[in-house]
């Protein structure tokens, strides 16, 4: 009867010391979601904020000199938390508001804050923007 050798292959104790070696390293990996998941969450947050803010001023760089002041009489619009409006304050993440201030006679400054729902503190604005309008004669 012939006798096989196994050298070739690999021992019991090698094989625990490299299922050891992964799951060590694999640990490690685990530490780090939880803070890339908090990153990406904030991340999300910021863009959304920044791109409410700039659809906010590019409509009121569209808007003809005279109606300006309408933009502060207006309530303040809903989004949810991916961005898009919403009327259910319920639903609703982020607040924006629209401010014009009288720069000159020739001249409103458009000041638009964006705050997160419900709001903790009254200006608590997560950002400010800030856009200033000339009476180009349009």
């Amino acid at each position: 009867m012939k006798t096989r050798s196994f050298k070739n292959a690999f021992s019991l104790v090698e094989t625990a010391i490299a299922i050891g070696l992964v799951a060590f390293a694999l640990s490690g990996l685990m530490g780090v979601f939880p803070v890339a998941l908090t990153e990406l969450g904030r991340a999300r947050n910021e863009v959304v904020v920044a791109e409410l803010g700039d659809a906010a001023l590019a409509k009121a760089s569209q808007m003809d000199f005279s109606r300006l002041g309408d933009l502060t009489n207006a309530p303040a619009s809903l989004y949810d938390i991916s961005g898009s409006g919403t009327t259910i304050s319920g639903k609703a993440s982020y607040e924006v508001q629209t401010q014009v201030q009288t720069s000159s006679a020739h001249a409103r400054t458009v000041v638009v804050s964006v705050y997160r729902q419900p709001r903790s503190t009254p200006d608590a604005a997560l950002a400010k923007y800030l856009l200033v309008v000339a009476d180009n004669g349009r």
